[in-house]
Order: C-alpha cells, then sequence, then structure tokens
C-alpha cells in the first residue's frame, strides 16, 4: 500500500539535474551518445546562473534571493500553484545561484559600497542604481566593461526604448464582450450605473447596452532626453569606480536637455481636487488621508513622506517633515480647521508602498498617472498654485517647500531678508489653494469616513471647532 510520502513532492532536484536531463534528452532524440563531462557542465552553469541573475534584475531590478526565487516561480514553475512546497523548491533551485553570487564580483554592490561611503542617502543611492542594475542586467556582472558592451547599451537607449505594460478599459455589449472575455460579464458589471459611459455605442457593434472589459495592452516608448542624460551621467560614474578616473567614455556625452526637453509631469487642479475628493467617497485608509494631506499642503516629496512627525497642542501644532535635498529643516504649522484630519496615529513607510498608494488613490478617483509619475506630480501642482494663486513673494515660497536657499539666481537674497519663516508659513496656509478643499470635507470625514467616525480624538478636535 502506498503511504503519504509516494504523493509528496520531490524537493531534492535541481538546477544541475535539469540541465544534465535535458542534455540527455536531447542526445536520445539525436541518437548520439552524451558529449558532455563534469567540467563542461559545470561552465554551462556559470552561465545559467549568470542568466538567471540578468533576468531577475531585468524584471524586478534586483538580484538578492527573493527575486531570484520570484523569477524562479514565474518561468520554471509556472505552471504550478504558489504555495509552500513550490516555494521551498524555488528556494532549492536558486540556492546554488546564491552559492555563485557570493564567490563572483559583483559591480552593483562594490558601487553601492562606494555610494554608502560617499554619504549618499538611502533613497539617493536607490536611484543612482537604477540605470546600473539595467546595464548589468543586459551585460552581466563583470570587473571591466568593453566598449562594445558599452556603445551597444546607450544605443539601445536611444533607438530601443521599453516597453510599458498599462490596462484600458472598453465598453462592449455583452455580445462582443462574452468574445473577448474568458467568460461572459454578468448583469451586475453592466455600465448604465456609470451615467457617463451610458449613452455611447459598442464601439464593436454600436449597441448601447454595454460591459466593462479590460485588457493588457504593451506599447514601445521612447526614452525622454532627460532619462538618457540622467541614464548616461550615473553609468560614466559608474564605469569611471571600475576602470579608474583616467578612462574615457567611448561616446559623446548628451547635451544637458533644454527645459522644454525635461520631463516633469504634473497633475491638474482638476485631478488633484479629484484625488482629495476620493479620500471621502472611497474611505481610503486615514494614513493615505494624512499623506496625502501632507503633500497636497506642504509639497512633501515621496522621501520625506515617508516618516513625518505629527504634534497636535491647538495653536501650536506643527508637522515636522524630515527635509530632503538640503533644505531648511523646520516646523510647519498646521492650520487648526484641519486639526481632525492629522489626529490619526501614522507609522514609518518604504518608498515603494507611498507610490503604490498613490497609484491606488489615483485609479480610485479615475486618474491617469502620468508615465513615470510619483508624488513630485502633486508637488509641483501645489508649488505652481501656491505661486500663482497666492500673494507670497519667493523667497518665503523657498522656505515654506524647504529648498536649499544657497542657490545662484538668488544672489546675496537670503543673506539680507531675514523673515520670520514660521509667520511667512503661516501667511501662506491662509492664502493656501488647496485649504479650501480640505475643509469642505472635514465634516462628511468625520461623519462617514470608518475610521475618523470613531477616532474620540479627532471628532473633539471637530467639535471644539464648530
Amino acid at each position: 500500500m502506498k503511504s503519504r510520502k509516494d504523493f509528496e513532492l520531490d524537493l531534492d532536484f535541481t538546477l544541475r539535474d535539469l540541465i544534465e536531463d535535458e542534455l540527455l534528452t536531447e542526445s536520445v532524440e539525436k541518437k548520439q551518445p552524451p558529449r558532455f563531462t563534469d567540467e563542461s557542465i559545470d561552465q554551462l552553469m556559470k552561465q545559467v546562473y549568470a542568466k538567471i541573475e540578468r533576468e531577475a534584475l531585468a524584471t524586478f531590478h534586483s538580484s538578492q534571493p527573493w527575486a531570484l526565487v520570484q523569477w524562479a516561480l514565474s518561468n520554471i514553475l509556472k505552471n504550478e500553484a504558489v504555495n509552500e512546497a513550490t516555494t521551498n523548491i524555488a528556494n532549492n533551485l536558486v540556492s546554488p545561484v546564491v552559492d555563485w553570487q557570493e564567490q563572483s564580483y559583483d559591480p552593483i554592490a562594490k558601487y553601492r559600497q562606494k555610494l554608502i561611503a560617499d554619504g549618499k542617502p538611502d533613497h539617493s543611492i536607490g536611484t543612482i542604481l537604477m540605470p546600473i542594475t539595467r546595464f548589468v542586467a543586459r551585460n552581466g556582472r563583470k570587473g571591466h566593461y568593453s566598449n562594445e558592451d558599452i556603445i551597444e547599451h546607450i544605443s539601445h537607449l536611444r533607438t530601443d526604448g521599453y516597453i510599458k505594460k498599462h490596462k484600458i478599459t472598453l465598453w462592449l455589449c455583452a455580445e462582443c464582450s462574452s468574445q473577448v472575455a474568458d467568460k461572459p460579464l454578468g448583469l451586475d458589471e453592466r455600465t448604465n450605473a456609470f451615467k457617463k459611459y451610458k449613452q455611447q455605442p459598442c464601439p464593436k457593434c454600436g449597441s448601447v447596452e454595454k460591459v466593462k472589459h479590460a485588457e493588457m495592452r504593451w506599447d514601445r516608448v521612447p526614452y525622454k532626453p532627460t532619462t538618457i542624460y540622467n541614464e548616461v551621467v550615473q553609468l560614466k560614474q559608474f564605469f569611471e569606480f571600475l576602470h579608474g578616473k583616467n578612462w574615457a567614455m567611448p561616446v559623446a556625452m548628451p547635451a544637458v536637455p533644454e527645459r522644454e526637453e525635461m520631463y516633469q509631469p504634473m497633475l491638474s487642479d482638476d485631478e488633484l481636487e479629484c484625488l482629495i475628493f476620493t479620500s471621502l467617497f472611497e474611505s481610503i485608509p486615514a494614513e493615505w488621508v494624512v499623506r496625502l494631506a501632507a503633500s497636497t499642503l506642504y509639497g512633501c516629496r515621496v522621501s520625506e513622506l515617508g516618516d513625518i512627525k505629527i504634534y497636535l497642542d491647538g495653536e501650536a501644532s506643527y508637522i515636522y517633515i524630515k527635509t530632503r535635498k538640503k533644505g531648511l529643516k523646520k516646523r510647519q504649522p498646521i492650520p487648526q480647521i484641519l486639526l481632525p484630519i492629522f489626529a490619526v496615529d501614522i507609522q514609518p513607510m518604504k518608498e515603494w508602498k507611498l507610490q503604490y498608494i498613490l497609484k491606488s488613490m489615483c485609479k480610485k478617483a479615475e486618474i491617469n498617472l502620468p508615465e513615470r509619475a510619483g508624488w513630485h506630480s502633486l508637488r509641483r501642482r501645489v508649488v505652481t498654485d501656491v505661486y500663482e494663486k497666492t500673494t507670497a513673494k519667493e523667497m518665503p515660497i523657498i522656505n515654506y517647500f524647504r529648498w536649499s536657499n544657497k542657490q545662484r539666481h538668488l544672489s546675496q537674497l537670503p543673506t539680507y531678508v531675514k523673515s520670520n519663516v514660521e509667520e511667512t508659513d503661516r501667511q501662506i496656509l491662509s492664502e493656501h489653494p488647496i485649504l479650501e478643499m480640505w475643509n469642505t470635507i472635514i465634516p462628511y470625514l468625520m461623519m462617514w469616513h470608518p475610521e475618523y467616525s470613531t477616532n474620540a480624538k479627532a471628532l473633539n478636535l471637530y467639535n471644539e471647532m464648530i
């Protein structure tokens, strides 16, 4: 009688076993004796390990064990259900790759150490390493890269661009939808609840009665001049680290992009308003609401949003933003009418999670976030509105948004102007064009939002205001 062990998955096979089985199968099919030795298999396995690492770098921008495991689950074990057993198999498969990584030269890790020694902050190191990760993903680990490697890669940047994967929504009739979807969509998914789509005919057959159908598309998009410039500059510094200061770039450095070529995506006023009201209509988590408020009021960078500190004490309430980019580090006042919004506990967040949060909120608000846009697209909108719609002067605006005032075009202005920064911040907040939007939704947040409506501290602050 068979026991339970007879039905358990065999976790003992390795990548080498898979390669040897494949070579033996090929020999049998060609009716030839096996022509490989242990030495040739060893050399082949190093190439396989390098290939797996490059694929993980290209897909997940990381060569850490977690990325290797995810690659194995997505490729080698793609037809298997992901569970504890298959995860163990994936760990077993990539373990020799991890051993190979530890024994071979890793240019990315070496350069990361150099950036840490230079005193670069963590959020900057991640940005700097992105173009280098893309290069190593295409060319592999080396202590020295040939001119041919570099020329080919930069040519690829200029001509091939990248593949953009995105989802589009189609509004089709029930019959047409059943032809393109895996299964017909139910009546509850019809779009007659969406007034703006109700009278638009199906693009395939002209029927007015439609259902929602989503499909993925892949477009090839060229890199912007700004992106190419930044990539080449970072790669040049990386190559100088590997090859020495006397090394010369084999291609001409790209010119600094003109201002009109700079890619600086920015949300519109309507999109920003829609995003703010989504915090009410979609009941997004209170931690998200606080960070959205901080972003739209103080123009926080994503590296600053991760660990903001809030102190509530009546008129002395303030938010402390850990300023980046060598800007002014200071407390910034919180308007009294907005104290209930900030009366929640928030925990530090990683930048990747903050980016996910923004994309999630934009999706709920039906906002098409611009290509490669993030929280800075909100910051640009807020800065523009404060500059155009308030009476604030240049120096107070610079201080309010926590820029460094050691900019050449300011000449001696920062030396002579001695305005009280807290007072100018309060003046800007009193005229802030976004403030009224938040003031409008506060009563409804206190009534309808599941977290604010049960938060005694927020409710007390709101009741004191009214």
